[in-house]
Order: structure tokens, then C-alpha cells, then sequence
């Protein structure tokens, strides 16, 4: 067993330990916040160490370590955010890693078969989002969250040590499978502790980390790749940063009103489009290696600048979105996803390093606002105590999609013209972003001005 999965072990069964004794004269209503992040709420002073005498040092300082009621939920919500940071570079290392995996003379994975590789991958994400959509309803999510960090970092590992395609399929699949609870776990975590008014700054939190994640990820990892590091090392790397860190209606009849809700069926449209745009980022490092005939690692660097200007816009985008009602709303995300949809059409026709960098950036921002804050915010509202459900529908379809094009991908890389096909896809779906997605955001609009004339 690898020494980044002991160490993931080790931390989870420590978290598990401190959750009991912490649980003990508590009420029904204070147990119920994160285990987690029980154990690490109040990091005082220097806290980043870099050996491993000093992590078990701050370890067993966090452990001991106890803070106020009144200061518990803003560090709480930071904390979850930190935690699904280190989630999100489980899957980061992967698209990192592709390159040097694909020209590994050891390795029996050639380009045409990383579509297939994807296509697995997000088949256990589609598997794992539809499952955590009945069971976080029904299991506390900080398990869950625990859980997810402990075993997708524990398949990356695993995934590190095999030659064969049938190997990273394998545990690429069940690493993906496990990871697919970390969204609806943390937002429900997050939510708990915050007032539907400010939900979007919240979300938009939590997003900057999922955004900061794949920035700092790529780019550290695109690092070490430039300066020889073994792709296989990332994966150990990953692993180890992912260890440490009800109504009265029955759900069958709450799905079928779900999806008999306009609103609902327009949300879903709009995140398969949007989900299905995301996954460029997986193909993005091949396609900069064929496009500008970069290096991996300089390529890294190139599709860390989708995650960054995702995280700026995110951050300040989720207190916009709360700052501003009705028309406002709608004008702003509308706005977004055309600005996601033009910079599509630019990466079609331009050849230059920084105009691509420069689509790259704002592409990440024209995206990650309307992903991440207003669907997950109507699904809380709309889905009540089961708003895991409303949202694991969502995402089972969001991936789903993101499967089939991974599918399509694999055909089409084994011919001409491969990458031609897959922006000419991405442009089409980017315009079905906008029409979806400003038909949900009128949609709530009318809701909203329905309230107010109330």
C-alpha cells in the first residue's frame, strides 16, 4: 500500500476518532456539523509545513484544538472549500498527465484510446452522481465528503502503478465513481450554515476553491512536469493532498414533479451544454500540444488559465449574483455565457500563443459563474429536503453528456481533422448555453417578481 493512501487512511481514521469525542454532550442539531472540519477549526498561527514531521505536528494541533460557536461557521464553510480543493486535484492530475502517458514507451495508452479513457472515467461520474443523489438525502454528507477524499485519492494511487489500458480504466472509473458525491455533499455542507439570500456568494466559494484547485493543480503539476518529474509521481502527489485534506411527499413523486417542471427540464438542457463545454478542459492540453506544438508542461500552464479565470469570476460573480435581482440576474449570467459562446468562436479562427490564453481566461470566466451559482441555487430552493435528488438528476445528465462527447472524441481523434470537430461541437453546445440558460434565468426572473409583487 502506497504511503499517500496510509497517510489518507490514517487522517480519515483520525477525523472518525476526533468526530466521536466531539459529538459527546452535543446536541442532535450540533452534531450534525462536519467532522472534518471539527478537528481543524481553529489552525493558529503557522500551519503550512512542509516535512512529514511537521504535518503530524500540526496533525495533533488540530486535534486539540477547539473554537466558539460564534466563530465556527465562517471557518466551517472555509474549511469545506479546502477540502474540496484537494478533491478537485484528483481529477486535475489526469488531464496534467495525458500527454506524458500518451508518449510513455511502458505505457499501452495511445491517443486514440484517451476518449474511451474519459468516456469510463465519466460513466463513473454519471454512475456516482445518480446514486449520491438518493443516498446524501439520506447519509449525513460530511461522511460522505470524508469518504469521497479518502477514496478517490486512494484510486488515484492505485492508477499510478498499472502499464495497461484495462488497469487505468479500472480505477479511473472507480476513482471517479467515489469523487462524483464531493459537489452535492460540500454545497449541501455549505448550505446548511447559510441564508438563502447569500447562497450564491456561498456557492461562488466554493466554487473559487473547485476554480483555485484546478489553477494551483495544473500549474504546480504542469511544474514538476517541466522539470522532469515522473507523470506517475503526480498521481502519488494528488493522493496524498486528497487524504490530508423532509417534506410529506414521497421522492418518486418529488422526482416526477422535477421533471415536469419547464424550469427544470431548461436547467438540465443548460448544464449539459455548459458541462459539455467543460469537458474541453480534458482535451485541452493535447489540444495545445497539437495545436501550438508546446510542450506538456507548457501546455499545462496554457489550461491553467481556464481555471483562473474561472476563479476570479466565481469569487466575485457569486456576490454579484446576490447583489442583484430580477432582470439584473438574468442579464448577468445571460451575459456570461455569451461571452463563453464568442470566445469558442474566436479559438476556431486564431493561431496566436496569447490570444488563446487571452480566449482561455475569459472563456473560464464566461462559464463558471452560470455553472456553478444559479442551478445549484434552484436546486436547493426548488428540491427543499430533497434537493440531492433535484441536483444528482442534473449532474447524472450533465455527465452523461460529457460522456457521449468523450465517446465521440475517441472516434474522432483517430481521424483527420479531430480537434476541428470537437470546437465545431463545443461552439453548437456554447449556443445552446445561451438560449437554455437565459430561458431558466427568465424563468427566474418571473419568480422573483412574483415575490416581490406579493
Amino acid at each position: 500500500m502506497h504511503l499517500s493512501f496510509r497517510l489518507g487512511l490514517l487522517t480519515g481514521i483520525g477525523l472518525l476518532s476526533q468526530a466521536r469525542k466531539a459529538t459527546k454532550g452535543r446536541s442532535r442539531q450540533q452534531v450534525k456539523t462536519s467532522a472534518v472540519f471539527d478537528y481543524c477549526s481553529t489552525a493558529r498561527g503557522n500551519t503550512f509545513m512542509s516535512s512529514f514531521r511537521g504535518t503530524k505536528a500540526l496533525l495533533m494541533q488540530l486535534l486539540r484544538s477547539n473554537v466558539s460557536p460564534e466563530t465556527r461557521p465562517e471557518i466551517f464553510k472555509a474549511l469545506v472549500c479546502i477540502a474540496y480543493l484537494a478533491e478537485i486535484n484528483t481529477w486535475v492530475v489526469l488531464s496534467v498527465a495525458l500527454p506524458g502517458m500518451t508518449s510513455d514507451p511502458n505505457v499501452m495508452l495511445p491517443a486514440a484510446s484517451v476518449g474511451t479513457l474519459l468516456a469510463i472515467g465519466t460513466a463513473g461520474l454519471t454512475i456516482g452522481k445518480a446514486a449520491a443523489g438518493v443516498v446524501l438525502d439520506k447519509v449525513n454528507p460530511k461522511w460522505a465528503l470524508i469518504a469521497v477524499l479518502i477514496g478517490a485519492g486512494g484510486f488515484n494511487s492505485l492508477m499510478a502503478v498499472g502499464n495497461t489500458l484495462t488497469w487505468f480504466n479500472v480505477t479511473w472509473f472507480l476513482s471517479r465513481a467515489v469523487y462524483a458525491s464531493g459537489w452535492v455533499a460540500a454545497s449541501r455542507l455549505i448550505c446548511c450554515w447559510t441564508p438563502e439570500e447569500t447562497r450564491g456568494a456561498s456557492l461562488g466559494s466554493l466554487a473559487f476553491a473547485a476554480r483555485v484547485g484546478f489553477t494551483v493543480g495544473a500549474s504546480a503539476l504542469g511544474g514538476l512536469l517541466l522539470i522532469g518529474m515522473s507523470w506517475r509521481l503526480l498521481f502519488h502527489i494528488t493522493s496524498a493532498f486528497a487524504g490530508q485534506a423532509t417534506k410529506a411527499t414521497s421522492m418518486g413523486a418529488a422526482i416526477k414533479d422535477f421533471l415536469t417542471t419547464p424550469q427544470v427540464l431548461m436547467a438540465i438542457v443548460a448544464r449539459c451544454c455548459l458541462h459539455t463545454m467543460y469537458e474541453f478542459t480534458a482535451f485541452m492540453n493535447m489540444w495545445a500540444v497539437d495545436a501550438l506544438g508546446v510542450s506538456g508542461g507548457v501546455a499545462a500552464q496554457i489550461s491553467a488559465a481556464f481555471s483562473g479565470g474561472s476563479a476570479i469570476a466565481v469569487l466575485g460573480g457569486g456576490i454579484l449574483f446576490c447583489r442583484y435581482t430580477g432582470a439584473g440576474r438574468r442579464n448577468f449570467i445571460t451575459g456570461l455565457t455569451i461571452l463563453a459562446s464568442a470566445c469558442f468562436f474566436v479559438l476556431t479562427r486564431v493561431q496566436s500563443p496569447a490570444a488563446i490564453v487571452t480566449a482561455v481566461i475569459l472563456l473560464g470566466a464566461g462559464w463558471a459563474v452560470p455553472y456553478y451559482v444559479p442551478l445549484p441555487a434552484y436546486n436547493l430552493r426548488k428540491g427543499g429536503s430533497f434537493s440531492a435528488v433535484l441536483e444528482g438528476i442534473c449532474e447524472t445528465f450533465a455527465y452523461g453528456s460529457a460522456m457521449l462527447f468523450d465517446i465521440a472524441m475517441g472516434s474522432w481523434l483517430k481521424g483527420p481533422n479531430g480537434y476541428g470537430k470537437m470546437m465545431s461541437t463545443l461552439l453548437i453546445c456554447s449556443v445552446g448555453a445561451v438560449i437554455f440558460m437565459g430561458g431558466f434565468m427568465q424563468q427566474e426572473k418571473v419568480y422573483e417578481d412574483n415575490l416581490i409583487r406579493m
